[in-house]
């Protein structure tokens, strides 16, 4: 008499599966069962902004170039004069210094203008460093790499120095904030700058409550 009716019972969905919208260009809807693993994504990405921030010391930027003091390196960059000659650029740390200067013996030749061994130049004004100063930190000099790059119409001199992953400070004194101490010069002229030279306001009044400066013991693991 009637058509026979037959109510249509859905499938059964598990009670973790999640449907997302809209469809993708296949046309089906996919089901998502993954939000443990999106709640760990979105902590980690909502992390990362903070990891970033305690790894960086201290930055800064001057005409001449800039600076950047993390928790794992120190990175410079240095904006060469016209006159410097990138192939004759010299970089080396020893016994705690950081020195880039500029190496014009290669310059040398005699007067027929042929190359025949090994020259002296001795120069009665002589070019002061590039830069000079003695390091605040402890620093990796096997990790030294530097080079020379045109940029902006201007010769760079990047500088970049890991640090040790892992230090313990024995007596528990505090390490200044700066990349170098006082003897810091550029081109010959003393550079005194928080944050690159000079420690900080904080790192000043850190030290200041802290016990007197002793002969600090470090403990380095590599």
């Amino acid at each position: 008499m009637f058509p026979e009716h037959r109510a249509s019972v859905p499938t059964p969905r598990p009670a973790h599966t999640l449907w997302f919208f809209p469809k993708h260009t296949t046309g089906a809807y996919l089901p998502r069962q993954s939000k443990p693993f999106m709640s760990v994504s979105l902590l980690v990405v909502a992390l990362m902004p903070l990891a970033r921030a305690m790894s960086l010391i201290g930055s800064g930027a001057q005409s001449w170039g800039s600076w950047k003091h993390q928790t794992t390196s120190i990175h410079l960059e240095l904006v060469l004069a016209p006159e410097v000659k990138p192939a004759n650029v010299r970089c080396e740390v020893g016994e705690g210094f950081l020195c880039a200067w500029q190496d014009a013996s290669y310059d040398a030749f005699y007067e027929d203008g042929v190359w025949n061994g090994e020259a002296v130049i001795e120069d009665e004004n002589p070019v002061p460093p590039i830069l000079f100063g003695r390091f605040a930190q402890i620093v990796l000099a096997a990790g030294l790499e530097w080079d020379v790059e045109a940029r902006d119409g201007s010769n760079v001199l990047s500088i970049s120095l890991p640090k040790p992953t892992a230090i313990d400070v024995v007596d528990g004194t505090s390490i200044s904030d700066a990349i170098f101490d006082e003897t810091l010069h550029l081109n010959g002229e003393q550079c005194l700058l928080p944050g690159l030279s000079v420690p900080t306001a904080a790192s000043a009044a850190g030290a200041q409550s802290s016990k007197p400066a002793t002969p600090k013991v470090f403990k380095i693991k590599l």
